[in-house]
């Protein structure tokens, strides 16, 4: 066989096994679907509509298509294919899903990876297929442990029982990123063993030594220095190793945006 023969040939094997990952992956998502209450959110005559859509019916949020603020986010007037009008809210996507989703529904696998950015930097969260429909009336779903290493709750690694605070742990391992640039698990080539760097950053955290371990933060001014105290002491709450002493989603994004707010004070 020729040369370019061997190329299109091996070509076609990496296009093969890319579709069959593909389609492995998407059968594991209908499937955890399915297990997880894909099938009461259908019974429930729940329509969702895909991002997609909503851009189209917002006119990709346009300012004048703005209603308003509600407690959750910025609301904007929708038209539907249909003619149907809606109000549109954008809402710090983890508070959406355990306050005001019916019924409420825990991510499980919240990491960096699974938090994208628009072109407006704006954060949207990602791949729902370890999520789990908490049935009205219960807070606490006795499940198969599933989630990434480094970003999984303790409490639900040890007992089993997945709460939502178990996305508010995940939630503060990403908020330790954001602030150190590190992952919560550094591999050594000098050592044996990995290196728990969450337990590093809460001892620090504890001791105000968080400048030690700042990302590309050697220049930052006092008003700066008291914000990422906050959102150190914030990702601390959240990293406890009990989750009643953790806060809710709701209280995390109200001092975030409390913060984001006093900033942009600061900055006009």
């Amino acid at each position: 066989m020729s040369g370019d023969g061997k190329v299109a040939c091996r070509g076609f094997r990496v296009t093969t096994l890319v579709a069959a990952w593909i389609e492995c992956k998407r059968r594991k998502k209908h499937r955890n679907f399915q297990q997880n209450g894909g099938s009461l959110l259908k019974n429930q005559k729940i329509t969702i509509f895909s991002e997609k859509e909503l851009v189209k019916a917002t006119e990709k949020y346009d300012r004048n298509r703005l209603l308003g603020r509600g407690g959750s986010g910025a609301v904007y007037k929708g038209v539907l294919a249909n003619g149907s009008l809606v109000a549109v809210e954008i809402s710090l996507a983890l508070d959406y899903l355990h306050s005001l989703a019916g019924p409420s529904i825990i991510h499980r696998d919240v990491k960096s990876m699974n938090i994208l950015l628009d072109e407006k930097f704006a954060a949207k969260v990602s791949d729902f297929g370890a999520s789990v429909l908490i049935p009205f009336g219960q807070t606490v779903v006795d499940t198969k442990i599933q989630g990434t290493h480094g970003y999984l709750d303790l409490e639900y690694l040890i007992t089993g029982l997945l709460t939502a605070k178990s996305d508010l742990y995940s939630f503060g391992v990403v908020l330790m990123e954001l602030l150190t640039g590190q992952k919560p698990i550094l591999k050594r080539r000098n050592l044996k063993e990995n290196v728990n760097f969450i337990q590093y950053f809460i001892s620090l955290v504890e001791q105000k030594k968080i400048s030690l371990v700042l990302m590309n933060r050697k220049d930052v001014d006092r008003r700066e220095s008291v914000q990422i105290e906050a959102v150190a002491k914030l990702a601390v709450r959240c990293l406890n190793s009990s989750s009643i002493e953790r806060p809710t989603m709701k209280e995390v994004a109200e001092q975030l945006n409390g913060l984001k707010k006093l900033h942009e004070i600061f900055e006009a």
